[in-house]
């Protein structure tokens, strides 16, 4: 099988302009102006796949004296253009002029190291939607020499598989320890596992980031599917999506695709290659080797999870299964980023909060919302892949400097897309439609506000047909104008007339409304807010005598700029005629929702627009549970105020 074939069309809903570019380009060109990697290669992409490939640095073959890479790092630094771009003569598609560097472009091939506990999450993840593993049982059902473990309190519950996956499994952070221990062979990691190996808390308690907690997902892996994780990872995710060009054995990568790793020696000023390490037991921590193009296509095979369409990615893993590997089970304490090789430390440019989830960190942007990453660090390798959750846009980075930070520089890329892309309206930090129940609410609220209208026009018009000894009046313009004049009167709509409105809602109300503010009491506070706004304005079309053209009942009209036209028909009688006025035109502005069950919108007013909110419940047939009505120009009062990033209503 050469990999799913995806049915949809391909459309990319934002494409990054050349100056967006351009600038993506001298945020990553850090990476070598600070000494921090050789070479990188980037991508950025979005749920359908690759948008942009772009690339800086240049380096050896591996069978081309890679140990001597630092001896042409002056020349290299030399070759800037006037853009800050290194000048990629030596590094392009075809490779050097004599062979001996690696072609760097979208099929390059790196070390992700941690960015591969990824694909051993959804390998667990797979086993358990076929039944064969129980997230929340004792990881020693299928990893007997857990048992051996020393809890951290006699009475600690045993680690989960849940505990291992969201790293919350209480053993201790390992990095500089783990990442040498890649090669060793399935019995020596066996033999470690059965130590008593020691807690620093208990299991579930807080976050710790534990690789030997992660070789022991790799364990359960092989005792579950009989298969080792490479094996079973290659045939059971990557052939199925098509990502040939992954793998855990660097020996299968042909030396002019594979870029080897480095460290920079600050003495002399050079870059010494590090040695491959062969894969082994412990390479379900970090020994995958991938390029941007493979890496791109699973974070939006993984992005994809948050599609509402069927798609046939489900045949690999369900869309909730990609899911809860996205959400947040364990949270992460708050740090400071190195932003710098010359050890400057550099503050969050935001408010954020992080947790980890099944092989992949989740972090709340209060600005764009929830973004998925995992970051890479390695004797050799730094990388960084990162996507937007709501909307799929991301970035993905792979350097080949040792421990390379380009997490920062991958934060301020994704930013800047994702900055762009809101300008445009294209993202938010949450997209969805709303209940037809909650659009229906809001079209009978707006219908009750036009009653109102309807009342003060009945009024007037009642008054004049009156003065004018009952005579049918066929002169609608000047019926209009007596109707307009008096429906600006605000003290038209008065306590009664307002509380008699919203009980006409009553079939749409849960039983809390009336208990929280009687229609009474509803009615003199929309009465007085009224009086401060004015009605609603109504826009007054010309009547027609084609009874085909007359509005039948109410009904709304949707926008395209997300607000609606709410229609009221509108008619008047007098003891000797019946005279069609007008129709109330109510036009629903500034439309925003937390969610498909609430909306809040603006009706603009005589003299102050108005601010409309529902909210409904979760029963079988939702009910409007708060009604609230407030000048949407006033100054806010609300003790606390919730910060949440912007949503987007689908239609």
């Amino acid at each position: 099988m050469s990999g799913l074939e995806r049915t949809v069309t391909v459309r990319h809903s934002y494409i990054p302009d050349e100056a967006t570019i351009a600038e993506v380009d001298r945020i990553f060109h850090g990476l070598i102006a600070e000494d921090k990697a050789p070479a990188y290669v980037y991508g950025i992409f979005d749920r359908h796949g690759l948008l942009h490939c772009g690339h800086g640095g240049s380096v050896p073959r591996p069978d081309h004296g890679a140990q001597t890479a630092g001896a042409n790092h002056s020349n290299r630094m030399d070759a800037l253009d006037s853009t800050g771009a290194v000048d990629a003569g030596d590094a392009t598609d075809g490779g050097g002029a004599d062979g001996a560097t690696v072609a760097l472009n979208e099929h390059t091939r790196f070390r992700i190291a941690s960015m591969s506990k990824s694909f051993a999450a959804a390998a667990v993840m797979q086993l358990a939607w076929q039944g064969l593993v129980d997230l929340h049982a004792p990881a020693s059902g299928y990893v007997p020499e857990l048992r051996r473990v020393q809890p951290y309190r006699e009475d600690s519950f045993p680690i989960t598989v849940h505990d291992l996956l969201a790293m919350s499994c209480g053993l201790a952070t390992d990095d500089a320890w783990a990442d040498r221990q890649e090669s060793i062979s399935r019995d020596e990691l066996r033999s470690l596992l059965a130590q008593r190996l020691r807690s620093i808390y208990a299991p579930g308690e807080r976050y710790e980031y534990s690789n030997i907690g992660y070789a022991a997902v790799g364990e359960l892996i092989r005792n579950v599917s009989g298969m080792d994780v490479p094996d079973y990872v290659r045939t059971h995710l990557l052939e199925p999506l098509g990502l040939h060009e992954t793998t855990y054995d660097w020996r299968e990568v042909s030396p002019s695709a594979l870029v080897c790793g480095y460290h920079f020696d600050p003495e002399t000023k050079t870059w010494a290659a590090e040695p491959f390490a062969d894969p082994g037991a412990f390479s379900v921590i970090g020994g995958v080797i991938s390029s941007v193009h493979d890496v791109a296509a699973w974070d939006a095979w993984l992005a994809r999870g948050f599609e509402d369409e069927p798609s046939t990615d489900d045949e690999v893993l369900p869309k909730r299964y990609r899911h809860l590997m996205q959400m947040p089970h364990t949270p992460m304490p708050p740090v400071l980023r190195s932003g710098s090789s010359r050890g400057w430390l550099t503050k969050r440019d935001f408010n954020e909060i992080e947790a980890y989830g099944y092989g992949l960190i989740i972090k709340h942007d209060e600005r764009f919302g929830d973004i998925a990453y995992h970051s890479d660090g390695y004797p050799g390798y730094g990388s960084n892949m990162r996507w937007h959750l709501d909307s799929g846009l991301g970035v993905v980075v792979l350097a080949n400097g040792r421990y390379a930070t380009p997490s920062v520089l991958a934060i301020r890329v994704l930013s800047l897309l994702l900055e762009e892309a809101s300008r445009k309206e294209l993202v938010a930090g949450w997209s969805f439609p709303l209940w037809a129940e909650t659009r229906e609410a809001q079209r009978r609220v707006n219908a009750m506000l036009g009653g109102l209208v309807e009342d003060a026009a009945t009024a007037g018009a009642d008054g004049h047909a009156g003065e004018r000894g009952g005579e049918c009046a066929n002169d609608h313009a000047d019926a209009r104008d007596t109707a307009d004049e008096h429906a600006i009167a605000a003290d038209a709509a008065d306590a009664e007339t307002c509380a008699r409105a919203i009980a006409s809602l009553s079939d749409i109300l849960a039983m809390n409304v009336t208990m929280d503010w009687t229609f009474e009491e509803r009615g003199a506070q929309l009465a007085r807010l009224l009086k401060d706004t004015g009605l609603p304005v109504s826009n007054v079309p010309a009547a027609s005598t084609n009874d085909n053209d007359k509005v039948k009942g109410d009904e709304a009209v949707e926008k395209a700029d997300g607000g609606a036209d709410y229609l009221v028909s509108d008619r008047l009688t007098s003891a000797h005629c019946t005279t069609s006025l007008t129709t109330v035109h109510l036009t629903a502005t500034d439309e925003h929702a937390d969610s498909p069950a609430q909306l809040s919108w603006t009706v603009p007013c005589e003299r102050h627009p108005l601010r409309c909110t529902i909210q409904l419940n979760s029963l079988e047939h939702p009910q409007v549970q708060t009604l609230e009505f407030a000048r949407a120009d006033a100054p806010r009062t609300d003790d606390i105020v919730t910060v949440t990033p912007g949503t987007r209503i689908l239609r």
